[in-house]
């Protein structure tokens, strides 16, 4: 998916925007949040019109 980890709040961010930017009324609803050690990972649904 990608080749890179994404690092530090202003890269998450900063990608975060950019696919948000993409499809402006995207709706994400969080299912599941993991936490282990220093990394957190979420699973979402989300649906666009």
């Amino acid at each position: 998916m990608c080749e890179e980890a994404f690092v530090g709040r202003e890269v998450v961010m900063a990608r975060k925007h950019a696919g948000m930017a993409a499809i402006p009324d995207l709706q994400l609803q969080v299912t599941n949040c993991v936490a282990h050690g220093n990394q957190v990972r979420q699973h979402m649904s989300g649906h666009h019109a």
